[in-house]
């Protein structure tokens, strides 16, 4: 295949790929004024409303649709011009990504109470019943869980301590 051939080969499918992707743009708006439409003929959103569901049903139906269509458009434009597994690697790498920080979000705070939790339970200073006083705390522990230890105060208010307070 001589190099002419080659600049034609890419030359049409990125054409093709234009085009594909114009008209997956066009059917994308098409689609999501059809969805609405039909909701709104079927009075989706008074149905709903009975149900007492306080959402736009129709634009929330419009709107997935859009994206629906939007997505495989975009996909079978990466198809045509050779990209699909580049951009499905990245895909995965930012899926990646975005659950290690959401893992390292979440235990953040979750590890420094349950050691917390761990030294109330093995140290056994302070046990259900026990009267506590500290930094703006004051009551009777009523009860030790994994990550909060549930204080009584004097007033009668149910306070929420976290157990990472309660480490050494």
């Amino acid at each position: 295949m001589g190099i002419l051939e080659q600049i034609g080969f890419v030359t049409t499918r990125a054409l093709l790929a234009f085009i594909v992707f114009t008209f997956g743009t066009l059917a994308a708006s098409a689609v999501k004024r059809i969805v609405k439409i039909s909701l709104k003929r079927i009075n989706a959103n008074q149905a709903i409303a009975l149900l007492k569901y306080p959402y736009d049903i129709e634009h929330i139906a419009g709107a997935l649709s859009f994206y629906l269509v939007y997505i495989i458009t975009a996909l079978i434009t990466f198809w045509l011009l050779g990209i699909a597994s580049i951009v499905a690697g990245l895909i995965l790498l930012l899926l990646a990504i975005l659950s290690v920080l959401t893992a390292a979000s979440f235990s953040k705070d979750l590890l420094p109470n349950l050691y917390g939790w761990y030294q109330l339970k093995t140290k056994k200073k302070i046990k259900v019943g026990s009267k506590i006083s500290f930094t703006k705390v004051e009551g009777t522990v009523k009860k030790i869980k994994f990550t909060k230890t549930l204080v009584q105060n004097k007033q009668g208010d149910l306070l929420h301590v976290p157990n990472a307070l309660f480490k050494d």
